[in-house]
């Protein structure tokens, strides 16, 4: 086969799986593409009808006459082929395309001993196996290379490889992966005679690890939920309920550690992975935050709630119960706050404003009413908090806007709907007073409210 008419074809191929593959913006976006050629790797010929066989998918496919194949409407992930022929040592390789990629892999293969439909009976050949040093598994995908002539070939499953048709002369045989000290052998081949040749490479461990704690520095307590970002290369970590992060598998040399609350509250340090060594790190992150915490649970029966969306308001963090009705919102700025429930089947239920205080732990049980039809009363009578003398033209009213006056006894009535209702107590020269009350169908409740002057110290 003409090698030049190879390499021209070569790039129209791939331009074809490249627009096969890139139709849709939208999908390209999801799916990924992996296409090459198959060849003899002694002659350069296009290998017709040799099956590729794509794992894990379990997918296989055949290399048309120009020896070419493709796997397309991949999701990204990693893969190996297996490329296998009669007359050919089979050969693995891996490759892990991204979402929207088009991934070249071609396949070189070696011809059995015994294949070449015209050697020459003078020569001989080299063969053996490549095995890991340690536990004597079979290595496969090593690349042999051999001189002088250089020449080289992979290893297939089995670890086995061979240069075949060699005059008899001295030879060097290198062996090399990424991962393994490379080995260099010498040997003699003999005229019409094999010379075996086995290797054991012995793996290099490039990886290291880094595992750390972000903790306050004023408590000395581990920070739950702080994203922990590392460059170069690799997807944040979340500390967990302790502050523990980790990231493994980084190859040697220095990494730049960001931990973050918000763009307010950063750390960042520089550290050195030592391949097969595992750094620990430490990253001191001030909290000036403070958090709210507690229970979720039925007003009227005590049930915990499960699966309530807890939101504060200003809108600085969201949290959703657990089965036991617990919550936690963390990460909150000091300030004045409200706090909205909800949950299926029962009513939104806002708290009174409630103000946290900086580094503060505030914990807060809530209950939430089912929905309910219907109106119910509120009675009661309005004093001042000072004289105990009744307060006239209070202004009582709820978030639906039902309101009333009290009267010259301070007593009030009003109706309201069925349910959880914020109520607001006002006058002028009063203290405002707010309380959330859960009011029942067809029934009423009784509440005395005292308002104190404006102005009065304590």
């Amino acid at each position: 086969m003409n090698t030049g008419f190879r390499w021209f074809l070569l790039p129209i191929l791939c331009f074809a799986s490249l627009f096969a593959c890139c139709q849709d913006d939208d999908e390209e976006q999801k799916y990924c593409c992996i296409n090459g050629v198959v060849t003899d790797s002694e002659s350069g010929d296009f290998l017709e009808n040799t099956c590729l066989y794509l794992a894990p998918d379990g997918i296989a496919t055949y290399s048309d006459e120009y020896g070419a194949y493709s796997f397309v409407d991949l999701a990204p992930g990693e893969y190996t082929i297996n490329a296998s022929r009669d007359g050919f040592h089979s050969l693995n390789q891996i490759v892990r395309p991204h979402a929207g990629d088009v991934e070249s892999l071609d396949f070189a293969l070696l011809p059995a001993i015994g294949s070449d439909p015209d050697p020459n009976p003078e020569n001989g050949y080299i063969f053996g196996h490549v095995i890991d040093f340690q536990n004597s598994e079979p290595i496969a995908n090593v690349v042999i290379s051999k001189y002088p002539n250089y020449d080289d070939t992979y290893t297939d499953n089995s670890g086995y490889y061979e240069f075949v048709d060699l005059p008899a002369g001295s030879y060097t045989i290198l062996a090399s992966m990424a991962g393994f000290e490379s080995v260099t052998i010498f040997c003699q081949v003999d005229s019409a005679t094999g010379t075996e040749v086995n290797i054991a490479l012995e793996y290099i461990n490039v990886y290291g690890d880094i595992i750390g704690t972000v903790i306050d520095p004023y408590s000395n307590e581990g920070l739950e939920g702080i994203r922990v970002s590392i460059e170069p290369g690799s997807d944040p970590d979340m500390t967990d309920q302790d502050g523990h992060f980790a990231f493994y598998n980084l190859v040697g040399g220095s990494y730049s550690l960001c931990a973050s609350i918000n763009s307010s509250a950063i750390v960042d340090t520089t550290v050195s992975v030592v391949p097969g060594d595992t750094t620990i790190v430490t990253l001191c992150l001030e909290n000036p935050y403070g958090s709210l915490s507690g229970c979720i649970y039925d007003g009227i029966t005590n049930a915990k709630i499960g699966g309530a969306r807890i939101t504060t308001y200003p809108n600085t963090g969201t949290a959703v119960s657990d089965a036991d009705g617990n919550y936690l919102v963390n990460f909150i700025p000091s300030g004045e706050y409200r706090i909205l429930v909800s949950v299926y089947g029962y009513e939104l239920f806002y708290t009174i404003p409630i103000f946290l205080e900086e580094r503060e732990d505030l914990t807060l049980d809530i209950p939430v009413y089912q929905e309910v039809a219907g109106n119910g009363q509120v009675f009661g009578t309005v004093c001042d908090g000072n004289t105990m003398e009744a307060l006239r033209d209070v202004d009582i009213s709820d978030e639906t806007g039902a309101s009333t006056l009290s009267d010259a006894d301070g007593e009030f009535c009003l109706t309201v709907e069925a349910g959880c209702r914020h109520l607001t107590f006002e006058k002028t020269g009063y203290s405002t007073i707010e309380r959330v009350e859960y009011i029942p169908a067809d029934d009423s409740i009784v509440l005395n409210i005292l308002l104190i002057p404006e102005g009065t110290e304590f």
